[in-house]
């Protein structure tokens, strides 16, 4: 599964080198393990289309092509709620709900149905926890693993690294 194969359209070439490489790898294995293989190329699907439409010797490779629809703000929250479960977080029933209306304002200013907004939006959450957590003289365990509504931000910053190294990040 190649992610984000999208980006290779902004490459210089278009991306050319990239798909030759790949078209070669393809031809290389083919024959060999022709019912056993499947390549994903995932990413948007206008860019991804155009990178397929002008290398049609590539496309050749890719029998089928399926567009599945993005997240909606319900999957994105969900999403978000397991994503900090399996990071050790409990979410208030206010907090997961203010999740569901931050990701779905995040939607509406720039739709993509990525569940890297969901990600995104952890990230965040968990730094605004922390900023609570040090805040406290004596923070309990519970404290240490709760999400509160105060520690979503009221928007996701859209243009903020995911994982940066200036923010404290999670750290239990």
């Amino acid at each position: 599964m190649i992610t984000d194969a999208h980006a290779w359209y902004d490459l210089p070439g278009h991306g050319q080198q990239m798909t030759r490489a790949l078209y070669q790898l393809l031809t290389q294995v083919h024959d060999r393990v022709r019912e056993d293989l499947a390549v994903i190329l995932a990413g948007q699907a206008r860019p991804l289309g155009a990178l397929l439409r002008a290398s049609p010797a590539l496309a050749a490779r890719f029998p089928a092509v399926i567009d599945f629809p993005g997240y909606t703000t319900s999957h994105l929250a969900a999403i978000f709620t397991a994503l900090a479960a399996e990071a050790g977080f409990a979410l208030t029933p206010a907090a997961a709900h203010k999740a569901g209306v931050v990701l779905g304002q995040a939607e509406s200013r720039r739709p993509s149905g990525n569940a890297r907004l969901a990600v995104r939006l952890l990230d965040q959450t968990a730094s605004g926890q922390a900023r609570r957590i040090v805040s406290l003289p004596a923070p309990s365990p519970a404290a240490l693993t709760s999400i509160c509504p105060d520690d979503l931000p009221g928007q996701i910053d859209l243009d903020e690294p995911v994982g940066g190294d200036e923010r404290p990040g999670q750290y239990l």
